[in-house]
């Protein structure tokens, strides 16, 4: 059951990542390097969630695959409570509590 609810939120932080990317031409009107980190932040998002269905898949099998996968967990996770400081907008919530699954799915899965 944990697996799912990790995979699950996996895919969806990769969902969360590819709307993000998807925004940045309402964010900004023209690419400029602001565009640019917007949608870093995005990627960031995605690859994030791919390592998770890597390290969901193997399910602990491969310590440096679950080692990195906390890793990115707590970086995104201590990101998005950065950004909740800044920002109170919805998608800073869906990616606060998608990452707070992942993280807490990833430290379970040992």
């Amino acid at each position: 059951m944990l697996n799912k609810i990790h995979l699950i939120s996996a895919w969806l932080l990769v969902a969360l990542g590819l709307i993000h990317i998807g925004f940045t031409p309402f964010a900004y009107r023209q690419f400029t390097h602001n565009a640019l980190w917007f949608v870093g932040a995005g990627l960031a998002l995605v690859f994030a969630g791919f390592l998770n269905v890597a390290a969901a898949r193997i399910a602990g099998q491969d310590k440096v695959v679950h080692r990195l996968c906390l890793i990115a967990n707590a970086s995104v996770f201590a990101l998005f409570c950065v950004a909740l400081s800044l920002l109170r907008e919805p998608q800073v919530f869906v990616g606060l509590l998608l990452s707070a699954v992942a993280f807490v799915a990833t430290i379970k899965q040992k």
